[in-house]
């Protein structure tokens, strides 16, 4: 397939970014706290409020470069320890705190929502809920209104909901929001996602949508009943097409790939729709109920089906050349069944009883385990991935991995010490960062995506909580409400720039 990487590169963040994962999974998307948000003509979501021109808080001219590594450069955040960041979220390539007082702070790319008007958030109004699509974020206040920013595509203005009829629930697509309404009604922030939107369909209040799960370019939901209604480019799944769905036999969840969806059903077995090439066909692969499917994961191009019995079956495009069921060649053993698959953009890898891991795909890209071997003594706990490698933390809290050296698949020059184990890993498109015992990091990968922490100083007496992404950086918030910020500047990496 012509230009696979090209492609997996920018769809694969689209995948993550909705999942919150560390690897492409499941793509569904966190739906929120039961909410009832009402907007008002008054409200400052108007069409004047929204083209106003904000001030930019990022460095958002810094040149990169290769040898000095300029976008790894990184300040903390000087917060008042009385109003600590409590959350993190990202876009594509923008961070946005959500401190103790329910106010914001942004930095990044200003398209994708790293420049906020400060105005806009008030302690008596306080942020309860944020959302993100790749390039935009939407803010739910306490009032229950809601603020976008960044680029959400189609009409921006005042959205006014009837107080009789508020909306519950908020799904974030790949270039919307979604809001459902309590009549089970559905209205679409932003883009439409083709030429059918929402509106055009008929939301039944007696069978009202559960979930909205998204592709790059189309929505399908659940319905109460388990079936499922499609809108969006119709090519990319927005159209079910001869896919027929019973209540008797309902849809219990959605994944999906770039372009494609597939759902499994109550008894195990999974329907397919959307682009062939990219998992919309199952070809040659068929379901057992006796052997039902207990998860699906997928990268760019393919999903991976786990079935009862601890074995798998792919399709659609699992690397550059293959089509269909690129596991074929993979043993599988009843007594040594696999637990966990995680995916790169264009590979799997599957964690089996044992603590072992057998890999297929893109060889170059995490298909291939390479001289790597694994000790049942001290077994693989768990499997994180860029968009071309894999990296498996171990018992004993060191880490393996393989894949593209460049994208975090050689981490030959990092020492893993068994008094400091790591505790969790994380990653951009080509980088990863891991938590230690002692709240310290350590990364490797790309400089550029945040493979490079050694400008930020990491505190025993002050240590790392947690940690989030964006594509190509990374922000950490310290056990103070602090944050420190690598990578690429210009994707949230640097916050020297920052105005308080």
């Amino acid at each position: 397939m012509k230009n696979f990487k090209h492609k997996a590169l920018s769809t694969i963040f689209f995948l993550s970014i909705l999942s919150g994962c560390d690897s492409i999974s499941e793509n569904t998307v966190t739906e929120s706290p039961e909410v009832d948000p009402t907007f008002t003509p008054e409200s400052e979501t108007s069409d004047a409020f929204l083209n106003k021109k904000f001030n930019s808080w990022g460095n958002d001219e810094l040149t990169l470069s290769k040898v000095e590594c300029k976008a790894c450069d990184s300040s903390p955040l000087k917060l008042v320890a009385q109003n600590p960041v409590k959350e993190i979220f990202s876009t594509g390539s923008a961070f946005a705190a959500l401190r103790a007082d329910g106010t914001l702070v942004t930095w990044g790319d200003t398209q994708y929502g790293g420049s906020l008007y400060k105005g806009v958030f008030d302690p008596q109004n306080p942020v309860t809920v944020i959302f993100s699509t790749e390039m935009a974020f939407a803010a739910l206040r306490a009032d229950g209104t809601l603020v976008t920013w960044g680029s959400i595509g189609g009409e921006r203005g005042t959205v006014t909901f009837d107080p009789q009829n508020p909306v519950k629930k908020i799904f974030p697509t790949h270039s919307a929001f979604v809001a459902l309404r309590k009549d089970a009604t559905v209205v679409a922030l932003g883009e439409t996602l083709g030429d059918s939107a929402p509106a055009s369909f008929n939301f039944e209040p007696m069978n009202p949508v559960k979930e909205i799960f998204s592709t790059q370019s189309a929505s399908a939901a659940i319905r109460n009943d388990g079936t499922v209604v499609a809108w969006g480019d119709k090519e990319q799944g927005g159209d079910v097409g001869a896919v027929t769905f019973a209540p008797d036999n309902p849809v219990k969840s959605i994944f999906s790939t770039a372009v494609a969806f597939a759902a499994l059903r109550e008894d195990g077995t999974v329907v397919t729709w959307g682009e062939t090439y990219g998992g919309g066909d199952l070809g040659t692969v068929t379901f057992d109920p006796k052997n039902p499917v207990k998860e699906i994961v997928s990268s760019s191009f393919a999903f991976a089906a786990l079935r009862q019995d601890g074995s798998a079956v792919t399709w659609g495009n699992v690397d550059e050349e293959s089509e269909g069921d690129d596991s074929s060649s993979i043993i599988f053993e009843p007594q040594n069944p696999i637990k966990k698959i995680t995916s790169s953009a264009i590979a799997f890898a599957a964690l089996r009883k044992d603590g072992t891991v057998v890999t297929w795909g893109e060889k170059g890209s995490g298909g291939d385990l390479g001289k790597i071997t694994f000790d049942p003594r001290n077994p693989i706990k768990s499997i994180f991935s860029t968009d071309f490698a894999f990296a498996a933390l171990k018992k004993d809290g060191s880490v393996v991995t393989w894949g593209d050296p460049e994208s975090g698949g050689d981490s030959h020059a990092i020492t893993f010490d068994p008094q400091n184990p790591v505790k969790k890993i994380f990653s951009t498109e080509t980088a990863f960062a891991a938590l230690r015992e002692d709240g310290s990091v350590v990364t490797w990968g790309d400089p550029e995506s945040g493979g490079d922490s050694h400008t930020v100083s990491f505190d025993p007496q002050n240590p790392i909580k947690d940690i989030y992404t964006s594509k190509t950086s990374f922000s950490a918030v310290r056990e103070d409400g602090t944050v420190v910020a690598w990578g690429n500047a210009e994707t949230g990496g640097d916050l020297s720039d920052v105005d308080f």
